[in-house]
């Protein structure tokens, strides 16, 4: 399967990387380390919620530990940074994955050159799509099936999880959702695909170049096999 480079319209309206990690600092420090390499270059700061919870709470509980305590901005660029986590995202219009690249590249080698990263735990590459007043199953080779019957127009939320080697991809069909994209409120479809590396590795920014371009392809192979080529021919895509 020849897979585009790109389509028109393009609906990505969030491009997310991020590792987890074990650090040598004590969690409340991290963030003033990281700060400190990017506040020029991303000015504005934002505290998040998580913070108004006490912090015996946020280091305890499973589901709060890898969530991010502080966001910074520069136009469609925000990084994310947590006492176990760093992201960067790129959000609204997407950019294209060479300039998502080079901006990936570039913020994690700087975390790199911080040395406060013992170990990375986890990496993930996450895109979500989204079609405006669309029934993705009517578009899409992926079929939900009871008893013989093929599911069209209805509301439907599938998650699907997959290993492949050192990876696993993850991906999630959501049918008649109603989605907020920069405070409006949209109507339609949305395929969320996430593919993260969970070996713990002291290696990672030595093969991250790698791991990232993987994740990427692997990315790309799940979003266009999951539509039909028909589909796909409408969305002028460039090879």
């Amino acid at each position: 399967m020849k897979i585009p480079k790109k389509i028109d319209p393009c609906p990505i309206v969030e491009a997310v990387v991020e590792i987890r990690f074990d650090s040598n600092l004590p969690g409340d420090a991290i963030f003033g380390v990281i700060y400190n390499q990017f506040k020029e270059d991303y000015p504005k700061f934002t505290k998040l919620p998580i913070l108004q919870l006490p912090e015996a709470i946020r280091s305890r509980d499973p589901n709060l530990i890898f969530k991010p305590h502080y966001k910074i901005q520069k136009d469609n660029f925000l990084l994310q940074i947590g006492p176990k986590v760093f992201a960067i995202a790129n959000i609204g219009e997407y950019c294209g994955w060479d300039l998502f690249y080079e901006n990936i590249l570039k913020a994690l080698a700087t975390i790199s050159k911080l040395n406060i990263v013992e170990s990375v735990t986890r990496f993930g590459l996450r895109y979500v799509n989204v079609f405006e007043k669309f029934d993705i199953f009517k578009q899409s080779d992926f079929k939900a099936v009871l008893k013989g019957k093929p599911y069209e127009n209805v509301k439907a939320d599938i998650t699907i999880e997959l290993p492949s080697g050192n990876y696993i991809h993850k991906f999630k069909i959501i049918n008649h959702a109603t989605i907020v994209v920069e405070n409006k409120n949209i109507e339609g479809s949305v395929i969320d695909i996430d593919i993260s590396y969970e070996k713990k590795t002291d290696m990672f920014f030595k093969n991250m170049g790698e791991i990232i371009k993987t994740s990427h392809i692997e990315e790309k192979k799940i979003f266009f096999g999951l539509l039909k080529q028909s589909y796909i021919d409408s969305l002028n895509p460039t090879y």
